[in-house]
């Protein structure tokens, strides 16, 4: 079942969910995390909640779903500014780290950069290819 963030990430594709951290490890998480996307995260405080539950996540309370909340909508998909400066550069970032990254295995792609893809999983929402209030419906994820 996908499990859409505020911002449009796939919290059932992220290795720090707590659906998935015994999937991957924390350790294992905390180094992926540091040598492909550059920041370093103690393992004890890997397993996050997601953003559309209460409960601790180890971004704490980030922008995009505080904006979220203050505009009481969903998820970025249902603000009439989507894709807004503060999204575009999340987006960018994680685009820029995945080049930088070089030639990755497909497994590193899949756990590290997959579940943050969010720009397809918004447009669907808002294109209406995916039901916005619905986290059990299935899109294809292409950036």
């Amino acid at each position: 079942m996908e499990i859409i963030a505020k911002c449009g990430n796939r919290c059932d594709l992220c290795p720090a969910y707590r659906g998935n951290i015994g999937k991957f490890g924390a350790q294992a998480v905390s180094d992926g995390w540091h040598k492909y996307l550059g920041f370093y995260l103690a393992p004890e405080k890997i397993a996050c909640v997601g953003c559309i539950n209460e409960g601790d996540r180890p971004s704490g309370d980030c922008a995009v779903r505080s904006c979220c909340a203050d505009k009481s909508v969903e998820n970025c998909g249902h603000c009439e500014n989507a894709i807004c400066p503060r999204l575009r550069e999340n987006i960018t970032a994680i685009e820029n780290l995945e080049q930088a990254s070089g030639d990755i295995t497909k497994e590193a792609y899949e756990t590290y950069f997959k579940p943050y893809h969010n720009e397809s999983i918004l447009k669907a929402i808002i294109d209406g290819r995916i039901s916005p209030t619905s986290n059990d419906k299935t899109v294809e994820n292409k950036c």
